[in-house]
C-alpha cells in the first residue's frame, strides 16, 4: 500500500496564516488594553469614594486628627476599614509593589519612606497597608496641627483628604505597575501641591464668594495656579471636594461677557455673567 505524498502549504497559505497570527495579536493587545484601562478606572474611582467615607466618619467620630505619626493613624483607620496586613517604613515591599515605574524611572518602594517622597512636608514615617480587597497602599499621616475639619456635617472633604497623602496599587503585586495605570495617587505626589492632589491636580481653594471671574482668575494667578476646566470641576463635585454653590471655571462661552460656571447643588454647568458676584473661586495647577 502506498502512501499518499503530503501537500506542503503554499505561499497564498503562509501569507494567510500571518495575517491572522498578527490580526489575533494586534486583537487582543488593543481591547485587552483597553479592558485594563476601563478596569482600573472602574476600581480607582471606587476606591477613592470608599476612602472618602471613611476619613469623614473618622472625622466626625473625632478619630481623624491629632495623631502623632503614620503609625497611630493605621491603627485607627483598622477599626474603620477591612485591612489584611500593616508594615512600617522598613518593610514596605511585603506590602507593595518592590518597584513601580514612571517615564522613565523606576521607583523602588524603598524609596518611598518619607512624607516628603510623596510631596508633603508631614514630619512623620510611612506605613504600607494591604487592604481585603487587594489594594495595596502606602500611607502618610498629616500630624502637623489638626488637620481634621471644623464642620464636620459638611460635605466638603478637602479638610479630610488633608489628613493623609496616599499612593496605591489597584493591581496589588501584579503588573503592570506603572503611575498612572495601576499605581495612583491621592493627595500626593512627586511635585510640590499645597493644597489636595486628585489624579496629578493639584487643587487649593481661592475664596468663596463676592469674586467676579477676572477676579477669580487673579487669584488663582497669585497662586501660580488657574481657575479649572469645566472637566477639572466635574471631577472635582464628583469626589466630594465642592460644598453646594457656584464656581467659576476658565472657559468661556461664545456669547459676550459670558463665562460657564458650575453649580454644584444641582451638578451641573451653568452660563454666568463674567461680572457676576457671590462665586466661588477653587484654584488648580
Amino acid at each position: 500500500m502506498g502512501f499518499k505524498e503530503k501537500k506542503a502549504f503554499g505561499l497564498p497559505e503562509i501569507i494567510l496564516t500571518i495575517l491572522i497570527v498578527g490580526f489575533v495579536t494586534f486583537f487582543f493587545s488593543f481591547f485587552g488594553e483597553k479592558i485594563n484601562k476601563n478596569t482600573f478606572a472602574k476600581k480607582d474611582k471606587i476606591f477613592k469614594i470608599q476612602i472618602n467615607k471613611i476619613l469623614s466618619k473618622m472625622d466626625i467620630e473625632n478619630k481623624l486628627g491629632g495623631h502623632k505619626n503614620t503609625d497611630s493613624f493605621v491603627k485607627q483607620l483598622q477599626k474603620y476599614s477591612k485591612i489584611k496586613k500593616t508594615c512600617n517604613n522598613i518593610y514596605l515591599k511585603d506590602c507593595f509593589s518592590s518597584s513601580f515605574s514612571h517615564l522613565d524611572k523606576i521607583i523602588s518602594a524603598d524609596d518611598i519612606k518619607t512624607s516628603k517622597t510623596l510631596g508633603k512636608k508631614y514630619n512623620t514615617k510611612n506605613v504600607g497597608v494591604i487592604f481585603n480587597n487587594g489594594i495595596t497602599a502606602i500611607i502618610s499621616y498629616n500630624n502637623i496641627g489638626n488637620c481634621a475639619s471644623i464642620n464636620k456635617m459638611s460635605k466638603n472633604e478637602e479638610r479630610t483628604l488633608n489628613c493623609v497623602g496616599i499612593i496605591y496599587d489597584l493591581n496589588g503585586n501584579k503588573k503592570p505597575n506603572i503611575l498612572g495605570k495601576d499605581i495612583r495617587f491621592i493627595n500626593a505626589s512627586y511635585n510640590k501641591c499645597d493644597g489636595v492632589e486628585y489624579d496629578g491636580l493639584c487643587i487649593a481653594k481661592g475664596i468663596n464668594g463676592y469674586n467676579n471671574w477676572s477676579e477669580g482668575k487673579e487669584i488663582c494667578n497669585a497662586k501660580g495656579m488657574r481657575l479649572p476646566t469645566t472637566e477639572e470641576i466635574y471631577k472635582m463635585d464628583e469626589y466630594k471636594l465642592l460644598d453646594s454653590g457656584f464656581y467659576w471655571t476658565q472657559d468661556e462661552t461664545n456669547t459676550t461677557n459670558k463665562a460657564i460656571g458650575y453649580w454644584a447643588w444641582a451638578h451641573n454647568i451653568v452660563e454666568l455673567d463674567k461680572n457676576a458676584k457671590g462665586i466661588n473661586v477653587w484654584c488648580v495647577k
